[in-house]
């Protein structure tokens, strides 16, 4: 699941609305290290910030927890995605939330801390 739109042209409300329904979906059950609007908002900023970037990735702001933690965690992010066309492809997943010493960028613009 994922929403297309044009970078220059879109409502901001409306993907904001989509993309929380995708994660919500995505997270079930799950309460912490969620995504939360002003997540996607993050993102939306880095898009008009890095006009050039191919891939900007925003973690949920509850961080990452050290490589040695018992038990599975998991983390939800945005990712927006710039297509061939012109347009941009956004939309929320998750990955495991371990990191060596809890440490990382919560912010990726073309995989480099942003």
């Amino acid at each position: 699941m994922s929403t297309t739109f044009s970078p220059t042209n879109y409502d901001r409300n409306l993907v904001i609305v989509e993309v929380l329904n995708q994660a919500r979906a995505i997270q079930g059950r799950r309460k912490s290290r969620t995504l939360e609007p002003r997540n996607i908002e993050r993102a939306l900023d880095e898009m008009t910030e890095h006009p050039e970037f191919s891939r900007i990735r925003v973690y949920s702001s509850q961080g990452f927890v050290p490589n040695a933690y018992k038990y599975r965690v998991m983390l939800s992010y945005v990712e927006i995605m710039r297509q061939e066309d012109g347009t941009c492809k956004i939309y929320a997943a998750e990955c495991d939330a371990k990191r060596p010493h809890s440490s990382g960028a919560l912010v990726t613009v073309d995989g480099r801390a942003a």
